[in-house]
């Protein structure tokens, strides 16, 4: 199933959280869950080793875009890259359980000011 077959069947209210709807969109794991974040240096979401993707400098549609803390230590939200021209646009849960759907990566890198955004794709 390709990434726009999967968002099709996404809905509001589902038991995951971003990361899990992330994750689950860019084909690193199986179906969509609930994935807790960790401030381990040896994990960073529990349940899910994110160094088993690849880190990217330029994102692609398809990507993982994930916004860091490093005053934290830790990935305080997760989104995929659905468009690119005439600017990024990614495709996000809002929360545990919360709301599906698109938003500019400027407006909510802003929100999330205090992060430094970081793309992730599956290795290949």
């Amino acid at each position: 199933m390709n990434l726009q077959e999967k968002i099709s069947k996404l809905k509001n209210g589902a038991n995951s959280n971003c990361h899990g709807t992330a994750l689950y969109l860019i084909g690193a794991i199986g179906q969509e869950c609930s994935i807790s974040i960790s401030s381990s240096k040896t994990s960073d979401f529990i349940g899910f080793d994110i160094s088993s993707l690849k880190k990217l400098y330029k994102p692609n549609i398809g990507d993982l875009v994930t916004f860091r803390s490093d005053s934290l230590d830790l990935y305080v939200h997760s989104a995929v890259v659905v468009e690119l021209e005439p600017e990024i646009i990614i495709f996000h849960r809002e929360k545990e359980g919360g709301n599906i759907g698109t938003e500019k990566l400027e407006k909510l890198a802003s929100a999330y000011f205090f992060t430094k955004i970081e793309y992730y794709t599956k290795r290949k």
